[in-house]
């Protein structure tokens, strides 16, 4: 090995013919420099460059593979939100949509039905504000949907509007 390395470096160190194609001197030459380090046996990888390669590599995927997985849990709980807010926001309707006489005469607790959301509950109450003259009227209807997401958490949501009975003039 120490007899070829001497020879490479010899011819290094002569400058190149014409009519080989390199104008410069043979160490600036790329062809000659591959040679010489082929002979050194520095060319190619190492296994441990590979090996270290290969994990920055992995740890690149793992990261973006975890930042999808995480913002695929965020969308999915940001749908069942939306979703009971549409449950609650619909019921509300539900209610200002009702006849006067109908209305005043709702119970004042009432279950909702929640099959869209994971172990969804829903609760209309419906109270009086107060007992002061002119608020006869007027109540309070507040919708409360809780539900678990598909993270196991507990999740709740509320929404409250003042609805006066409608039609009824005041003096």
């Amino acid at each position: 090995m120490g007899t070829q390395l001497h020879k490479v470096m010899q011819i290094l160190k002569q400058e190149t013919p014409a009519s080989a194609g390199c104008r410069t001197p043979l160490v600036l030459c790329p062809a000659f420099r591959r040679a010489a380090a082929m002979v050194e046996g520095t060319s190619g990888f190492a296994l441990v460059e590979v090996v270290i390669a290969l994990c920055v590599v992995t740890a690149a995927f793992v990261s973006v593979f975890a930042l999808a997985y995480q913002s695929m849990r965020v969308v999915n709980d940001m749908k069942s939100e939306l979703h009971a807010a549409l449950a609650a926001e619909s019921e509300m309707e539900r209610i200002r949509a009702m006849p006067r006489d109908q209305f005043m005469e709702l119970s004042p607790s009432m279950a909702l039905d929640l099959t869209v959301l994971r172990k969804g509950k829903g609760e209309v109450r419906i109270l009086p504000v107060n007992d002061e003259p002119g608020n006869e009227g007027i109540r309070v209807v507040s919708v409360r949907i809780a539900w678990v997401n598909r993270n196991g958490r507990a999740q709740e949501l509320a929404f409250a509007t003042l609805m006066a009975n409608r039609g009824k003039e005041r003096p």
